[in-house]
């Protein structure tokens, strides 16, 4: 996936009732080339429809059917004329169903204008934060990105798995982050866990729906409105999904989207994303090397990559400790900056067989999602020491 370029076209369509005729060929040659730019370049486009109903240019029904067929008259003598007036009922079609601004429904001109100048500056904003670039304390995140990027060249559906602070939300925002403008729509759906027990999946899909057609209401799903999200490249995260009837819910239709459209699922549940994504589809999320450990650790604990060398030895046993996961490094880190050795000394020997309070609290969500029975297999596994007699 590559970053889109920071460009937009503007496409103006007018109903035959204003001053300018726009129904020669050469304007309707124009959509067919924006949609061009649009698929090679990766341009944003925002149609606007200008005293005329977007259902009549998708349709070509009423007035805009009349000028379409004098238009078509135009080029009746031109040897390619059949194949140029089906790209240009293709390309109509195609930008009607993308939606955009309607003279019809904001009166008021100036009004109009003010919206419309808004919506551009907030995309031109959009696409400057999509850069390449990436925050150097998100030690390994490049690496991510890139295998996860690839895997979205074919795949749907792409799973994120891994344990409790191994980094599956940063890693998914990043991708988000980056590639979001290459898309027509994208919502990141954060907490699905939490919004699942105060809202109905009805809702959760509705609200979705809304961020994606950028409209102010969404009732059932119309013929319209799937048509709509049919012809929209979409990309969508779903963030810390624990619940197979979740994303049975929310991600099953599939075949609301067109096939170019992306869809994100991090979870700790490996045989739930099977459920939804491809083996091939499904992202595994490794613990951090040493070398990577102990430069996390470093630029939170002393804002360097490596550690003060007075500090050096119990740095490494820290980074030990952690065992690779980016949140406990993190948590870590900060907490103890700024302590004197003596105070390092001292908070190392009170982790002595036990977890940090922040860290517990997120490796605690994986055990507390465990059936009872679970649990328990789980608890005789953990307290089994190898090669002690099963029967102590």
């Amino acid at each position: 996936m590559s970053q889109a370029s920071c460009a937009i076209c503007a496409l103006i369509i007018r109903g035959n009732n204003t001053s300018c005729t726009p129904y020669s060929p050469w304007c309707l040659d124009e959509p067919v080339e924006i949609l061009k730019c649009n698929k090679e370049s990766k341009q944003t486009i925002i149609p606007f429809f200008y005293r005329v109903n977007p259902t009549d240019v998708q349709k070509l029904t009423g007035n805009f059917r009349k000028a379409f067929a004098i238009a078509v008259l135009e080029e009746v003598l031109d040897k390619d004329s059949s194949q140029k007036v089906g790209n240009w009922k293709r390309a109509l079609i195609e930008v009607s169903n993308l939606g955009g601004w309607d003279s019809r429904v904001t009166k008021d001109e100036a009004e109009l204008v003010e919206k419309i100048v808004n919506d551009v500056l907030e995309k031109f904003n959009e696409m400057s934060k999509s850069d390449d670039s990436y925050d150097c304390k998100l030690i390994g995140i490049k690496s991510h990105v890139e295998k996860i990027e690839q895997l979205l060249i074919d795949e749907n559906v792409v799973g994120i798995n891994g344990m409790g602070g191994i980094g599956k939300t940063t890693i998914a925002k990043e991708v988000y982050r980056r590639n979001k403008n290459e898309f027509d729509g994208h919502h990141f759906v954060e907490d699905v866990k939490a919004k699942k027990k105060s809202q109905i999946a009805n809702d959760v899909q509705k609200k979705i729906i809304h961020q994606l057609l950028k409209k102010k209401h969404v009732g059932d799903l119309s013929d319209f409105n799937r048509r709509k999200l049919k012809s929209k490249k979409v990309l969508i995260v779903f963030y810390d999904v624990d619940n197979r009837d979740d994303l049975k819910d929310l991600v099953r239709e599939c075949d609301l989207y067109c096939e170019r459209s992306r869809i994100i699922v991090t979870s700790r549940d490996l045989q739930l994303l099977k459920y939804v994504c491809s083996e091939e589809g499904i992202y595994e999320v490794e613990k951090l090397t040493d070398s990577q450990g102990l430069k996390l650790f470093s630029l939170h604990a002393f804002g360097q990559n490596l550690p003060k060398q007075e500090y050096k030895e119990l740095s490494e046993l820290v980074a030990n400790y952690s065992r690779g996961n980016p949140l406990a490094l993190r948590v870590l880190g900060s907490h103890l900056s700024d302590m004197s050795i003596e105070e390092w000394e001292s908070e190392l020997e009170k982790l002595k067989g036990q977890s940090f309070p922040e860290i517990r609290k997120v490796l605690q969500i994986s055990y507390d999602g465990l059936g009872r029975n679970e649990k328990k297999i789980f608890l005789d596994i953990a307290c089994f020491f190898k090669g002690q007699n099963k029967d102590d």
